[in-house]
């Protein structure tokens, strides 16, 4: 007796059609990019276009990995209005900054 053949139905895409079309799968694929002798980075074009209108990147090191994320810079904005807002000024956060150095620079210096 002859049975009849059944056929698979068409599979869907594989993961690797699916990259070939340029989408982005940030887990899974691993793009270079070039870092010049001026010490700025050249980011793929894939990369960009999958994160949309982008100008800056907050920078996160994570042990050996540089973390770049999307920077919105209405979020500094913001902090702005707020320091404003408190009565802080440019001469403040210079002054606390220094102080903040020399005490650290004071601490360092115990510990040699």
């Amino acid at each position: 007796m002859i049975r009849p053949v059944k056929f698979a139905r068409k599979q869907p895409q594989t993961t690797r059609a699916r990259l070939d079309k340029g989408a982005l799968f940030p887990y899974f694929l691993t793009m270079l990019a070039k870092l010049t002798s001026k010490n700025q980075l050249t980011l793929p074009k894939k990369a960009l276009a999958a994160l949309g209108p982008v100008s800056h990147f907050e920078i996160a090191v994570d042990g050996d990995r540089l973390i770049l994320t999307p920077a919105h810079l209405d979020r500094l904005e913001a902090v702005r209005r707020h320091i404003a807002a408190l009565g802080i000024t440019e001469e403040d956060i210079t002054q606390a900054v220094k102080e903040a150095r020399a005490e650290i620079r004071a601490e360092a210096g115990h510990k040699r």
